[in-house]
């Protein structure tokens, strides 16, 4: 692993590969693509112009290439939303062979994700899990970002929003930021598709179908795409299946009316990945691994997990010695698997040029099962939910000294590019633009689910050993969960988190945007969510017969959780826009599977009203004719931190964030960006181990190390582990046309300063950087594509963090460099 004092490797390669590009950013391409007809944005995918040059939208990276609605409702352009905001393209998802949210760092540097058991649902943005949205509604039904692998399948373009939703998402305990899952739209112009495959080193398998066109021209036009994997690993008895079908379907029988429906079927048998457990400085700066086995085995025939307890073990060290970065805490058993519904329904009423109606109604279902031997388990059986939210939104002028209110102009076009122009004032004095979004939210959601994290004696395996041996007999709070034969879990009474809940939320919110004049305007929007809460504990009747007494088997009650922004916008020049944002919120805890914790009765009111304050300054431009845009935010924010066992720390973050976008033409483009996060936590959190197994003071007087001791820190304040103050990305992408096709490049880079995994800053994980590179060609025709990836391609030995409790328990190692190849078909 590369210290890099100066990160001076990355750099100087990254500088000479982008040199020669910039003398290719004007070649014009000569198999271009005619611009496609005069259809609308709803039904089809629109070429922009930039500097002459027609770019396809979904090849554009530069953020003013389009509206966005995801922010407040209303479709604003980047350069009028008070919010940073990190808009990724297909093309962009395409070129850095993002797998799972954790590849987001590659475009944002404020997303950087823990490993989150391998398989986290949700990125995380400024130190925090992120709220993930679909076309606007939220997806909810996780804790802590853990579930089934993210299915990419339906996405077309992400928006990611650093800080929390606006008043029109509402809050949850994920205030952050927010991820909003574009997903692909039907084909109106004519019926056409790809097929595609990728296959890497380390048995990875991937397919993707993707098809679609008009049924009535004009009016109706549907989209269906499947993909598979059938993959195994880098690290060993790991596989990855997955199944996911997408359908979309539009329909717009009159110009004031448009609906839009989708909806997809996931399936998936994966397993988890802990980590190397016993994670010491020696094991992250030279491979040692701390070996030793627990007390009372001889190593002789006896099954090692009946000498092993749910806590207070003690291990008879054997010495450091030598792993294969590619060996995890799992036994070769275990495994999980799951399913997703989704339905969606949008419509859409133009009533007049200053008013439409819009609905959007999500339906949701999750059935997921995850069961480890060293021991966790995790059962959601199941989770759903819907959502219907109704928007009125107005657009419209009112002339300052008197006269009649008339509509807006016309909105710009979906190329966006008069979006940044403010609204004209007319000849006889200022005039005060208006843009509203008023409405209510309900949603109502059942969740059963739950886990055991009390018997989880992670650092008791010595993984040395074989992991065969990696079986739990001794549970101590787990009792058998009724509706999942085989498995365990702990009462609701212990963990908070295993419950029965269902909640009726009802959220009336209302959103202005105020543009006085060509200068200024001002954003403001305010929300009260009516909650009405019920809560069971799922294994009440198994905790009784067990003599364990729970307080009491149900509880409800209604709650009322304010939600307020306000966002003065200040535009000197058409290209420069500076602006402030404060939102203040309070949102509810979430326990397993999305649920309600388990206050029964309801005692601790800081579960259902957890604040949350930010204070951000931004600006953004947009120069050298729209072909270059930046945006930077100085932020700080006040909230509480989701944890396991309901764990209740403050957490103050303060941070800057840096970005940009350049494309002159299709042939090049390069984004970058730089983020500094300091977070601090408050409180006294809850760890499974204070220090690492080599501590000294874990040494006992007859040589053993006590093990697996859960506790809470002392109250003070610590720094967030798991997360570099310093994160740099950049990627670039460079193309040649010729008569004989397309050859192009594309370069990403990935650099985090040092980060600590555990609160105590006992174990540093330095300096790191992982460079990939991508090599295309494409024919003249454009039906046919092969790409090969260089993933991680000088090799480094980095390190990805786990959730914070498990600091001293766990550690993963990243992949090493590895290859992947994908052939494209297009018809």
């Amino acid at each position: 692993m590369i210290r890099i004092p100066g990160a001076n490797a990355p750099f100087s390669v990254t500088l000479a590969l982008l040199t020669a590009p910039s003398l290719l950013a004007q070649v014009a391409t000569p198999n271009q693509p005619a611009a496609q007809g005069n259809e609308t944005a709803s039904n089809s995918l629109q070429q922009v112009v930039v500097t002459g040059a027609r770019i396809p939208l979904d090849e554009a990276v530069v953020p003013t290439a389009r509206p966005n609605t995801s922010a407040f409702g209303l479709d604003l352009n980047t350069m009028d939303i008070p919010r940073n905001v990190t808009i990724i393209s297909r093309q962009q998802l395409d070129d850095t062979n993002i797998e799972d949210v954790r590849d987001f760092t590659k475009l944002t540097t404020s997303s950087f994700t823990q490993s989150n058991f391998g398989a986290p649902s949700n990125p995380s943005i400024r130190g925090q899990t992120a709220d993930v949205f679909v076309n606007g509604m939220r997806l909810g039904l996780t804790s802590n970002g853990n579930g089934l692998p993210f299915d990419f399948n339906s996405v077309e373009s992400v928006d990611i929003f650093k800080g929390p939703p606006s008043v029109v998402q509402g809050v949850s305990q994920y205030v952050g930021g927010f991820v909003n899952l574009n997903t692909k739209q039907p084909y109106f112009d004519t019926f056409k598709g790809s097929v595609s495959t990728t296959i890497g080193t380390y048995d990875q398998y991937r397919w993707n179908v993707d098809l679609g066109g008009p049924i009535i021209k004009d009016q109706l036009a549907f989209r269906i795409s499947y993909s598979g994997q059938d993959s195994g690993s880098y690290y060993e008895n790991q596989i990855t299946q997955t199944h996911s079908i997408y359908g979309a379907l539009r329909w717009t029988p009159t110009p004031n009316y448009t609906l839009a429906l989708s909806g997809d079927l996931y399936f998936a048998t994966y397993t988890e990945n802990f980590g190397i457990n016993r994670p010491t400085q020696q094991l992250i700066d030279n491979g040692q691994y701390f070996s030793g086995y627990v007390q009372g085995w001889n190593g002789r025939g006896a099954d090692y997990g009946k000498f092993v307890q749910s806590s207070g073990n003690a291990i008879v060290p054997t010495g450091d010695v030598g792993l294969s970065r590619s060996v995890r805490l799992f036994a070769p058993t275990n495994g999980s698997y799951g399913k997703n519904y989704r339905a969606q329904a949008v419509q859409t009423f133009t009533l007049s040029d200053s008013a439409k109606i819009v609905n959007n109604t999500l339906f949701q279902y999750i059935d997921r099962h995850t069961e480890s031997n060293y021991f966790y388990s995790e059962i959601v059986n199941p989770a759903w939910s819907v959502e219907n939210r109704t928007e009125l939104q107005l657009n419209f002028e009112t002339p300052l000294g008197g006269g009649n209110s008339k509509a807006a102009p016309a909105r710009p076009s979906p190329d966006g590019k008069d979006a940044k122009a403010p609204l004209a004032a007319p000849e006889n004095g200022l005039t005060l633009g208006n843009q509203i979004n008023v409405g209510v939210d309900v949603r109502y959601q059942e969740v059963n689910a739950a886990d055991d994290y009390f018997d989880e004696p992670a650092n008791a395996w010595d993984l040395s050993l074989s992991r065969k041996d990696i079986k739990y007999f001794n549970f101590t709070s787990a009792l058998p969960v009724p509706t999942s034969p085989g498995f365990v879990a702990s009462p609701g009474v212990f963990n908070g988190d295993t419950n029965n809940s269902r909640l009726l939320d009802v959220g009336p919110f209302y959103e202005h945007v105020l543009n006085v004049g060509d200068h200024f305007s001002l954003l403001a929007g305010a929300r009260l969510d009516i909650l009405w809460v019920n809560e069971m504990d799922p294994l009440y009747d198994e905790a009784g017969l067990n003599q364990v007494n729970p307080a009491g088997n149900k509880a409800h009650n209604v709650e009322f959780l304010p939600n307020v922004n306000i966002s003065p916008t200040f535009k000197p020049f058409k290209w420069l826009t500076a602006y402030f944002t404060y939102n203040y919120s309070q949102s509810i805890a979430s326990a397993n599977g999305g649920g309600l914790p388990s206050d029964i009765p309801i005692k601790n009111q800081s579960d259902y009203h957890r604040e949350s304050q930010l204070f951000e300054f931004g600006a953004k431009a947009t120069l050298l004719k729209d072909t270059l845009f930046i945006s930077t935010a100085l932020f700080q924010q006040n909230r509480v931190l989701p944890g396991l066992g309901s764990a209740f720390e403050n957490d103050n973050i303060r941070g800057w964030e840096i970005e940009g976008d350049y494309q002159p033409s299709r042939n090049f483009y390069v984004s970058a960006g730089y983020s500094f996060l300091d977070s601090q936590v408050h409180g006294s959190p809850f760890v499974t181990q204070a220090y690492p197994v080599d501590d000294p003071r874990l040494r006992q007087p007859d040589g053993t190390v006590l093990t697996d001791v859960g506790t809470s820190l002392p109250n003070g304040s610590y720094r967030e582990p798991g997360l570099p103050k310093h994160a740099f990305n950049l990627l670039a992408r460079c193309q040649v046309p010729t008569a004989y096709g397309t050859f192009g490049a594309i370069l990403n880079n990935v650099v985090t300063g040092p980060f600590y995994l555990d609160y105590g800053n006992y174990l540093k994980v330095p300096w790191q950087y992982q460079m990939d590179l991508t090599f295309f060609y494409k024919t003249p025709d454009g039906r046919f594509e092969a790409r090969v990836a260089l993933l991680n391609v000088t090799g480094e030995h980095n390190w990805s963090p786990p959730n914070p409790i498990y600091g001293n328990d766990s550690v993963v190692a990243e992949w090493p460099f590895h290859v992947e190849g994908t052939v494209t078909f297009r018809f």
